[in-house]
């Protein structure tokens, strides 16, 4: 075996143990959390399914299990931000709801011209 084979056999190696041991690394205590807002928040952060989709499949491609559900990868961001903000989601619906109200048409971002392009 050459170095470059070590080198990428013991990335592989240590890629794979701290994929398994994410789900207890970043464990969120749920019980502590309002089961409304884990609700609203699962339901809000099914927004990330691309994330979702993209991490799946490059894990896939290396051979390794997703270590979450797709419910459960959903729950989990909303469980972080609740963890952080008791009440995230009634605070997210509440800002959503004053923007609309202030019905101020929105600009799409443009994309920058590079310098090639002019």
């Amino acid at each position: 075996m050459n170095l470059r084979q070590f080198i990428l056999e013991k990335e592989e190696a240590e890629d794979k143990m701290l994929l398994s041991d994410l789900r207890t690394k970043y464990e969120i205590d749920r019980s502590t959390l309002d089961s409304d807002q884990v609700k609203a928040g699962t339901k809000t952060e099914k927004e990330h399914e691309n994330l979702y989709s993209f991490l799946s499949d490059w894990l896939e491609a290396k051979d390794v299990e997703f270590p979450m559900s797709e419910d459960e990868f959903y729950q989990w961001i909303a469980a972080a931000h609740l963890n952080e903000i008791k009440d995230y989601y009634d605070r997210l619906d509440t800002m959503e709801k004053e923007a609309k109200k202030e019905k101020e048409p929105v600009e799409p971002v443009k994309k920058k011209e590079s310098e090639d392009a002019k």
